[in-house]
């Protein structure tokens, strides 16, 4: 089922889907993936995919490490981070794949769960929780997968923002936005960054084929970016004096925080399977 070519795409897109993202679910299907399948039970399988030209993949990915430097601030990825999902491509018998995947949610609508991530130090005295949040829709992620293995360019173009969390900031404090948002160009490839930033590189970790190759797992893969800028905050400490507050994160935490001062490490391993292996292993 998955040749060399083939196991390339499949690698590519699990990684760069370690981020996440969060859209409208898609709609329920009967039964409980089993065995090496349980994983994927939010995944939107593709029931009605029955022709030749037509692929359903159902992914997990699990961030496990790595880190995320904004301006002069560290944050460890302490807390795991799952993403759940699927994709559908069009496959063409002379060229394998023709068109780049389109992404579709899990299936209850949490494609990335939450997982706030304690930031070392707090801010003004406080415990501080940061989220990193991919900005809707799902199909909006730029894919090229091929660069996976290409050592060159971004695998995945992904707007994010970072959901600021404490007793002060209130629910609604972002880095980043709709308009505004926190553009990463993850790689497995070596960076480009603006000065200061250091050229640094990721990598592809170890494939397994499982299940007849109706599941491929990656493991212990390294993307990164170390290129992009961040914005200011916005909506910190409700309404009345987000402006104040605003102004106060901002000079905490060094923002606005231009390219090449900021920069993303994803340690993640990767569950790949087929959308109609994932169905014939379900029960009930």
């Amino acid at each position: 089922m998955f040749g060399r070519q083939s196991l390339k795409r499949t690698a590519g897109v699990a990684l760069l889907l370690c981020a996440a993202c969060t859209a409208t679910a898609a709609s329920a299907v009967a039964g409980t993936p089993t065995g090496d399948f349980a994983r994927f039970n939010q995944c939107p399988r593709f029931a009605e995919v029955s022709l030749p030209d037509e692929a359903g993949y159902c992914i997990y990915v699990k961030t496990f490490g790595g880190e995320v430097t904004v301006g002069r601030r560290v944050v460890p990825v302490a807390r795991p981070i799952a993403l759940v999902g699927g994709f559908m491509r069009h496959e063409n018998m002379e060229r394998e794949f023709d068109s780049e995947p389109v992404f579709l949610a899990a299936l209850n609508g949490e494609t990335l769960p939450r997982s706030p991530q304690p930031v070392p130090g707090g801010l003004f005295g406080m415990p501080l929780y940061v989220t990193l949040e991919l900005i809707p829709p799902a199909s909006d992620i730029e894919l090229n997968v091929e660069n996976l293995f290409n050592d060159h360019g971004s695998v995945a173009v992904l707007p994010v923002r970072l959901h600021l969390e404490n007793q002060l900031l209130g629910s609604e404090c972002y880095v980043g936005s709709r308009t505004q948002p926190i553009v990463l160009h993850l790689t497995a490839a070596r960076t480009n960054p603006s000065p200061p930033n250091p050229p640094i590189s990721g990598e592809v970790g170890k494939v397994i084929f499982r299940d007849e190759y109706g599941l491929v797992e990656v493991l212990s893969n390294v993307l990164v970016d170390n290129t992009f800028a961040v914005p200011g905050a916005d909506g910190c400490g409700g309404p009345g004096r987000a402006s104040l507050v605003d102004a106060m994160v901002d000079g905490a935490l060094d923002l606005p925080s231009p390219g090449g001062h900021n920069a993303i490490v994803e340690d993640n391993d990767i569950w790949d399977g087929s959308a109609l292996s994932v169905i014939a292993s379900e029960s009930g």
